[in-house]
């Protein structure tokens, strides 16, 4: 009898040792997920800051050297106030690291001086731009 109970004890004592072993591998689990979770928080001004830097560098290089007729002027317009908002955080949110805020302020100064060109694209992409508009417009620029 005495080797029965030593033996159910053992099964007993394993059971709840592997209980114990999952519940601190959760605990565990939990923590990481918690320090992951800060970790992606904390990396993301940095994403966003060279992701919206990379795509108005694509975008603008598009602009100005595709055919007019390719333009989009409304996702034009939507992209470059989207661009314009998240460089503006991250300049602010940056402060405290300069080489950053220094991208972001690089980025957000060109995108300021391309704003005032917006309506003028919409306007040449406007569909109710007929040839004689075009006429116009080359007889005022001396085309």
């Amino acid at each position: 009898m005495h080797t029965r109970n030593i033996q159910n004890c053992g099964v007993t004592c394993n059971r709840e040792m592997k209980i114990l072993y999952s519940y601190i591998t959760c605990v565990s689990c939990s923590e990481q997920y918690d320090k992951l979770g800060r970790l992606i928080k904390d990396f993301e001004p940095f994403k966003n800051m060279w992701l919206t830097a990379s795509d108005w560098q694509k975008w603008y290089d598009s602009w100005m050297n595709d055919p007019l007729t390719t333009i989009d002027a409304e996702q034009l317009e939507q992209n470059v106030n989207n661009a314009f908002k998240t460089i503006f955080k991250c300049a602010k949110h940056f402060k405290e690291i300069p080489a950053c805020q220094e991208v972001a302020m690089e980025v957000k100064e060109k995108i300021e001086n391309f704003k005032p060109y917006i309506p003028l694209i919409q306007g040449l992409r406007n569909p109710g731009m007929r040839s004689r508009h075009w006429e116009q417009v080359r007889r005022r620029i001396h085309l």
